[in-house]
Formats: C-alpha cells, structure tokens, sequence
C-alpha cells in the first residue's frame, strides 16, 4: 500500500508541475471505501482477482456481474462510481455494455 501512495503522489507533483498548480483539497476528500465498482466479467477467476486487488486498495462496495446485460442490469441499481468489464463475454459484450450506457444518461457518469 505504502508503494501505491507514493506513486500516486508522484503522479500528483508531475500533473501540478505540468499544469503550474496545486490539486484542491477537495480532490483528496474521495476515499476508496466510499466509491462504488462493478465488475463485469464472465470469467469467476478474474472477478476473484479483480475483487481482491481492490480490496487490498480499500474498495469495499464491490458488485460483480457475469456478462453485459447483468452489467448493465448492475449499473441501474447501484450506480457505480466506476466500471471494470472484460470485452469477451457471452451474450452482451463490454463495448456493447459501454454503448447501452453511454446512450443512458442516468447511467452515462460511470
């Protein structure tokens, strides 16, 4: 975790020398525990390893889906903060997925 940090405070410093200010405080307010994630994947290995990498960096509202349209289905009632979907799954695939929530703009902010 501590190597995670100090990366991520690195790519801080780099973006306020490239842009010549600091990042507002408010920026740092979000913590992970209190973001929302779906993951949409149909492989159950990936949705373990995705959801223990996670958690490892605090995530802990974590909803899983098997393919696109549970995705989708997932999206409307949690309204996730961010989305990680695998392209290759049966049925409704990821691009598919993002397009249905790109046309939706109660759902287009994730």
């Amino acid at each position: 975790m501590l190597g995670y940090r100090c990366a991520m405070d690195k790519i801080d410093d780099d973006f306020s020398e490239l842009h010549g200010t600091e990042w507002a405080d408010a920026s740092r307010s979000v913590t992970p525990e209190q973001l929302k994630v779906v993951i949409v994947d149909d492989d159950k290995l990936m949705q373990r390893l995705v959801g223990r990498a996670l958690a490892s960096f605090g995530f802990t509202q974590v909803v899983v889906a098997d393919d696109g349209a549970a995705g989708l289905e997932a999206a409307a009632r949690e309204r996730p903060d961010i989305i990680i979907s695998d392209y290759h799954m049966p049925g409704m695939h990821g691009l598919e997925m993002v397009e249905a929530l790109r046309s939706d703009s109660a759902l287009d902010h994730a």
